[in-house]
Protein backbone atom coordinates (compact mmCIF):
# COMPACT_ATOMS: atom_id res chain seq x y z
CA UNK A 1 0.00 0.00 0.00
CA UNK A 2 2.91 2.48 0.38
CA UNK A 3 4.08 1.90 -2.86
CA UNK A 4 0.72 2.47 -4.53
CA UNK A 5 0.75 5.84 -2.42
CA UNK A 6 4.39 6.43 -3.73
CA UNK A 7 3.32 6.22 -6.94
CA UNK A 8 0.33 7.94 -6.92
CA UNK A 9 2.45 10.82 -5.72
CA UNK A 10 4.95 10.42 -8.18
CA UNK A 11 1.83 10.47 -10.52
CA UNK A 12 1.04 13.66 -9.66
CA UNK A 13 4.34 15.18 -9.75
CA UNK A 14 4.71 14.05 -13.25
CA UNK A 15 1.30 15.89 -13.95
CA UNK A 16 1.83 19.31 -12.22
CA UNK A 17 5.92 19.07 -14.21
CA UNK A 18 3.58 18.87 -17.49
CA UNK A 19 0.94 21.29 -16.48
CA UNK A 20 3.82 23.50 -15.34
CA UNK A 21 5.17 22.91 -18.98
CA UNK A 22 2.42 23.52 -20.83
CA UNK A 23 1.17 26.88 -19.42
CA UNK A 24 5.05 28.00 -20.10
CA UNK A 25 4.57 27.02 -23.77
CA UNK A 26 1.09 28.90 -23.65
CA UNK A 27 2.40 32.09 -22.30
CA UNK A 28 5.39 32.11 -25.47
CA UNK A 29 2.67 31.40 -27.71
CA UNK A 30 0.73 34.79 -26.40
CA UNK A 31 3.85 36.96 -26.51
CA UNK A 32 3.96 36.11 -30.11
CA UNK A 33 0.02 36.84 -30.12
CA UNK A 34 0.86 39.91 -29.00
CA UNK A 35 3.65 40.84 -30.96
CA UNK A 36 1.54 40.09 -34.55
CA UNK A 37 -1.76 42.00 -32.62
CA UNK A 38 0.66 45.04 -31.97
CA UNK A 39 2.46 45.06 -35.74
CA UNK A 40 -1.42 44.71 -36.67
CA UNK A 41 -2.39 47.67 -34.67
CA UNK A 42 0.69 49.68 -35.99
CA UNK A 43 -0.07 49.49 -39.42
CA UNK A 44 -4.07 49.65 -38.97
CA UNK A 45 -2.75 53.21 -37.43
CA UNK A 46 -0.62 53.91 -40.19
CA UNK A 47 -3.56 53.33 -42.61
CA UNK A 48 -5.82 55.58 -41.03
CA UNK A 49 -3.57 58.23 -41.35
CA UNK A 50 -3.12 57.68 -44.88
CA UNK A 51 -6.99 57.50 -45.20
CA UNK A 52 -7.01 53.45 -46.47
CA UNK A 53 -8.20 52.43 -43.45
CA UNK A 54 -10.68 53.39 -40.99
CA UNK A 55 -11.70 54.00 -37.46
CA UNK A 56 -13.77 50.70 -37.04
CA UNK A 57 -10.47 48.23 -38.43
CA UNK A 58 -8.63 50.55 -35.82
CA UNK A 59 -10.60 49.98 -33.09
CA UNK A 60 -10.73 46.28 -34.00
CA UNK A 61 -7.32 45.57 -34.01
CA UNK A 62 -6.82 47.33 -30.59
CA UNK A 63 -9.22 44.46 -29.48
CA UNK A 64 -7.66 42.21 -31.00
CA UNK A 65 -4.12 43.56 -29.23
CA UNK A 66 -6.21 43.93 -25.66
CA UNK A 67 -7.13 40.24 -26.10
CA UNK A 68 -4.07 39.05 -26.52
CA UNK A 69 -2.76 40.88 -23.38
CA UNK A 70 -5.31 39.58 -21.55
CA UNK A 71 -4.75 35.75 -22.61
CA UNK A 72 -0.90 36.35 -21.69
CA UNK A 73 -2.07 37.34 -18.23
CA UNK A 74 -4.40 34.71 -17.85
CA UNK A 75 -1.50 32.01 -19.11
CA UNK A 76 1.18 33.67 -16.57
CA UNK A 77 -1.46 33.35 -13.90
CA UNK A 78 -2.18 29.82 -14.86
CA UNK A 79 1.85 29.23 -15.04
CA UNK A 80 1.81 30.71 -11.67
CA UNK A 81 -0.83 28.04 -9.94
CA UNK A 82 1.01 24.98 -11.72
CA UNK A 83 4.30 25.99 -10.18
CA UNK A 84 2.74 26.60 -6.64
CA UNK A 85 0.84 23.29 -7.28
CA UNK A 86 4.35 21.19 -8.19
CA UNK A 87 6.33 23.10 -5.06
CA UNK A 88 3.31 22.12 -3.05
CA UNK A 89 3.51 18.51 -3.91
CA UNK A 90 7.70 18.32 -4.05
CA UNK A 91 8.03 19.77 -0.43
CA UNK A 92 9.60 23.24 -2.13
CA UNK A 93 7.81 25.98 -1.01
CA UNK A 94 10.07 28.31 1.58
CA UNK A 95 8.07 30.71 3.33
CA UNK A 96 9.87 34.34 3.81
CA UNK A 97 8.83 36.68 6.56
Amino acid sequence: QMNNVAEQNNMLIENATRKRFVTQQTIENTTNQIDLAKTVYDEMVLQQKQGTSSLTEILLADNALREAQQNQLTAIIDYLKADLELKKLTGNISIKN
